[in-house]
């Protein structure tokens, strides 16, 4: 099925003006298994081969977004995020967070700060959001600023996480932060 699915993209890249008929779900389980098989390429061109009227489009969008960012691709994926925010979608959160990571990723600090204030303004409640706004404020050495973001997000998001030390946080010391799925953030903040 997989091949079956990256022939149909070569022929819809050979001819784009053809409609073509794909199963979108089966073309993002496949685009997963793609990605997991360090096939980045081609799993990003069989997400574009999903219809614009599909169901599906922003999903398979927000993937693609994840895979190119993921693949030091940050360039596509800001190009392509600035069009997928033009209409408003079910899955706008992922694409402003794609959007604002991949400026980070290229180290533009103030475009990523500006991005996820964005999304804030949709999701003001979204810990990620804050989270990522303050790691921008943390690379550009304002740990004041970092701090209050970071402690805005574990705010929002406490319920899964807990911090393994208020002391260390009130004294400003490393603290480790872990949430019951198993991530594990580290923030450390010298004097």
């Amino acid at each position: 099925m997989l091949k079956t699915l990256c022939l149909l993209a070569v022929l819809q890249s050979s001819n784009p003006d053809s409609v073509l008929f794909i199963d979108s779900n089966v073309a993002i389980d496949s685009a997963y298994q793609l990605r997991l098989d360090d096939k980045a390429a081609e799993a990003v061109m069989l997400l574009d081969l999903i219809n614009e009227e599909d169901s599906n489009y922003y999903e398979a969008q927000a993937d693609a977004l994840s895979i190119l960012n993921d693949s030091d691709r940050p360039d596509e994926t800001i190009q392509r995020s600035k069009k997928l925010i033009l209409q408003p979608n079910e899955k706008m959160d992922e694409i402003y967070l794609l959007y604002g990571n991949a400026y980070l990723k290229k180290g533009a600090l103030d475009s990523a700060k500006s991005v996820y204030d964005k999304g804030l303004d949709l999701y003001p409640y979204h810990h990620v959001f804050l989270y990522n706004k303050g790691i921008v404020f943390y690379r550009q050495n304002e740990l004041d600023e970092a701090e209050k973001w970071f402690k805005q997000a574990l705010l929002i998001r406490c319920r899964g996480f807990m911090v393994a030390s208020e002391e260390a946080s009130e004294q400003r010391t490393p603290m480790l932060i872990h949430s019951k799925h198993g991530v594990h953030i580290a923030i450390s903040r010298q004097h």
